[in-house]
């Protein structure tokens, strides 16, 4: 097993599975898999996961694909349209209320782009473009989605703005 993930109350948990090549989900505290989903991608391009802070969404992440999964299903409810060979989803983040989700992409030229979706409807709120090849590395969001911050910059949720960007030697 591989990258897991646990909510806030450590009721649930998602994790790869690098010998079946599934996505995982554990729920209330039990040892027997609420449900499985079979990715087909294996090796060091196994499939990621990510469960919500309050448990109630699991994303699901590879090379070309990002979807979102209500706990209650395996059966996903959304599909990151911008996925590809090249836009590749590298990271995700879920606000601690889940009102918002940050997706990272990066591609071979070097281009990260961060998207911010709004998780109850699964809008777009705003993307942004960066030439750094670490802008899509690690994100964090505040508790309430109303910042986000990477390795380099740190923005507002209501609109694409740098607030502050550091300067990295």
């Amino acid at each position: 097993l591989w990258r897991p993930s646990i909510s806030n109350d450590g009721g649930s948990i998602v994790v790869s599975d690098w010998v079946t090549e599934e996505i995982v989900f554990f729920e209330n505290y039990s040892s027997n898999p609420k449900w499985r989903i079979q990715t087909n991608d294996s090796g060091p391009n196994i499939a990621k996961s990510l469960i919500s802070p309050k448990g109630n969404y699991i994303v699901i992440y590879g090379e070309i694909f990002l979807k979102l999964y209500n706990t209650s299903s395996n059966i996903s409810i959304w599909s990151f349209p911008y996925a590809g060979y090249g836009n590749k989803p590298e990271w995700v983040e879920i606000s601690e209320d889940e009102s918002t989700m940050v997706i990272g992409t990066w591609n071979q030229s070097g281009l990260g782009k961060t998207y911010l979706y709004d998780l109850g409807d699964q809008t777009l709120i705003w993307e942004y473009t960066d030439n750094s090849p670490n802008l899509w590395s690690t994100y964090a969001l505040s508790d309430d989605g109303g910042f986000v911050a990477n390795i380099r910059v740190l923005f507002m949720h209501s609109v694409v703005v740098c607030v502050f960007r550091a300067s990295l030697l």
